[in-house]
């Protein structure tokens, strides 16, 4: 027979539970995020300017390919998609929100469809086919899987996803699928290729990172930085508006360069 007082713990217990997470869900938007979000894309931004020199004849042919821009581009794409993990913790950690989930994937599914499709028609001979939207829609759908895991497990398997990358030969599958998983035996042309392996591993690391921030109580301090000035609000305010800005700079800043270049012949 049920006690009153067992009765009164488990009830307690409920109360305090639905309690942790509405304080989870209460936590104010880190600022921290938007910032390095921002820092990111106004790496993006310089690359794409490069690249975009380099296309109208302002740099020498094959700059953008030396090791320092590769490098550079690697770090940017490796630091957005970090920061993808993170995010899906922060805003499915408690329960995964369908509805804001798949309104934001069908938006970048849309967006990297888009970018395929743009490229094939502009620049056809390295137009982009899995580029760092493509991986961040797949990212989005595999970090799902792992949102419960213990964050150490999941870092676990970004380090396997880096070890496989560099281990097995890359000519032991063909087709579309050896496009997208990584494993073509040569690089392929392309002004952007961000195959899941190893790029699926930032993912990784983003949530067994924020997993383990998590445990130890770091995401409310951290959630109380607050970015002053120009500078900072305005790196917090790109980092908001990431997607579009990500679509709209290229175009605005390949046209800028254009219209110089037309100014000086």
């Amino acid at each position: 027979m049920k006690s009153r007082s067992q009765g009164r713990y488990r009830r307690r217990s409920v109360n305090a539970s639905s309690k942790a997470i509405q304080h989870h869900e209460k936590l104010p938007r880190i600022q921290l995020i938007d910032y390095l979000r921002g820092v990111a894309l106004l790496g993006m931004t310089i690359i794409h300017g490069a690249w975009n020199l380099e296309f109208l004849g302002f740099l020498v042919p094959g700059t953008s390919n030396q090791t320092f821009w590769s490098l550079f581009a690697a770090l940017v794409a490796g630091s957005f998609l970090g920061l993808v993990g993170v995010s899906l913790h922060l805003a499915h950690a408690p329960g995964i929100r369908w509805r804001s989930w798949a309104r934001r994937f069908a938006i970048i599914v849309l967006a990297a469809g888009c970018i395929t499709a743009v490229t094939a028609v502009v620049t056809p001979d390295v137009y982009i086919r899995f580029g760092i939207l493509h991986m961040i829609a797949v990212g989005s759908i595999l970090g799902l899987g792992v949102l419960r895991w213990p964050g150490w497990v999941v870092l676990a398997c970004a380090v396997v996803i880096v070890v496989v990358n560099f281990t097995i030969p890359p000519d032991w599958l063909e087709g579309a699928a050896s496009y997208i998983l990584g494993f073509e035996e040569e690089l392929p042309v392309t002004s952007d290729y961000r195959p899941i392996f190893p790029w699926l591993a930032p993912v990784l690391f983003g949530i067994g990172g924020a997993r383990l921030l998590q445990g130890m109580g770091w995401w409310v301090v951290l959630g109380r930085i607050a970015f002053a000035g120009r500078v900072g609000r305005g790196l917090c305010w790109l980092g908001r508006h990431s997607l579009a800005y990500y679509l709209i700079h290229q175009p605005v800043l390949f046209g800028i360069l254009w219209a110089v270049l037309m100014i000086l012949r």
